[in-house]
């Protein structure tokens, strides 16, 4: 049988655990909470790197040159973005911009740019690839890729379908994915 001061330490290290949990749970919704606003603002910043190209590139024939050092270069990109010679998005993951997965140069006669962010978690992977795109950048959109242990390609007509759903994407991504937006200018 339990005396009272042995009921009563019981009953504080009940309330401790409750008292943990409830913090631990705040915690997560305030993670989950702030990776959305962070999944929303490189929502934004998409949107906002390829009106950047379209402006410095638009009385010239195509994105010839165009590479992630030269966009720095270029003032193509936001301040907020640039750390050093990479360019991150607000996840803080590595943007490239360029040709293709790599960021290569974009050769003479290439109307379409790639923007890639790398590195994104199967969450991440998740919502970038199904995100809102501006009308201006829907009706532009060629492809988008999900690179992982795979690469899979959306387009218009192909084997995937754009745009991607939510239940795609959650079947597609993996831990570590690439998302690749290929844009005509």
């Amino acid at each position: 049988m339990l005396n009272i001061k042995e009921h009563l330490k019981q009953k504080s290290y009940k309330k401790l655990i409750l008292i943990a949990l409830g913090g631990f749970v705040v915690l997560l919704l305030c993670f989950y909470f702030q990776t959305d606003k962070s999944v929303i603002k490189s929502e934004n910043q998409l949107n906002n790197l390829v009106n950047r190209v379209r402006i410095f590139y638009r009385n010239k024939p195509n994105a010839w040159g165009l590479n992630t050092y030269s966009a720095i270069q270029n003032n193509i990109v936001p301040e907020e973005m640039i750390y050093g010679r990479q360019i991150k998005n607000s996840l803080g993951k590595e943007v490239l911009l360029g040709a293709n997965e790599f960021g290569n140069t974009i050769m003479p006669g290439n109307n379409k740019i790639a923007i890639v962010y790398k590195n994104l978690n199967k969450k991440e992977c998740e919502a970038l690839s199904t995100a809102k795109l501006s009308e201006d950048m829907k009706m532009s959109v060629n492809l988008i890729k999900i690179i992982n242990s795979e690469t899979h390609i959306f387009s218009w007509g192909g084997k995937y379908i754009l745009p991607i759903t939510s239940e795609k994407a959650r079947e597609i991504c993996q831990k570590d994915n690439d998302v690749l937006w290929e844009i005509y200018l």
